[in-house]
């Protein structure tokens, strides 16, 4: 695969009719149908959710910040998108709610960086990566999906770009690599 032409406005390799993605901010999830791609920047510990329906050409995101809507100052969180028990569950719902059905959903996820290895390696509490990969892993669990790619862990940023199209994931480092799921 061509990966010549990514910039930050055309996050994979350039095909005919490309498309600008739909950008997903921290705290945020979207839902989209072919021909549709959608992207979200700034994957450190934060973990970024997609599912996919091959039988529907049908794909969601979410860019998840922590792990339990328990950390919620205010009980039920404002913005469910913002945890990992919340988000899946919503990304789930609004992938049934388009016709999806459970069988036909798969998972891929990204990110849960240790950004800050100096400081966590003492206080294992203070890794947020890990956590929220947890959270993610045992949310996805319960409700049967199947986890199909992943590339979580370690101490580098990613930016990540599904393609409706095809269920592909485009992802690019802060160090420059770049991979295809």
């Amino acid at each position: 695969m061509n990966f010549e032409n990514m910039t930050p406005g055309n996050l994979e390799p350039s095909k005919p009719g490309n498309l600008d993605p739909i950008k997903v901010g921290m705290a945020e999830l979207a839902i989209a149908s072919t021909p549709a791609k959608i992207t979200t920047i700034g994957l450190g510990s934060c973990v970024g959710v997609v599912f996919y329906d091959k039988s529907k050409s049908l794909g969601a995101m979410a860019h998840i910040m922590l792990p339990s809507s328990t950390l919620s100052k205010k009980g039920e969180p404002e913005n469910k998108a913002k945890y990992a028990d919340s988000a899946v569950s919503d990304l789930f719902s609004q992938m049934l709610s388009k016709g999806s059905r459970r069988t036909s959903i798969v998972a891929k996820i990204f990110g849960g960086a240790n950004m800050f290895s100096l400081i966590v390696r003492s206080n294992k509490l203070m890794n947020m990566g890990d956590r929220n990969v947890a959270a993610v892993r045992e949310e996805l669990d319960k409700i049967g999906i199947k986890i199909v790619a992943e590339e979580v862990g370690g101490n580098v940023g990613r930016t990540i770009t599904l393609d409706t199209t095809d269920g592909k994931v485009y992802l690019r480092t802060i160090k420059g690599e770049r991979r295809e799921y």
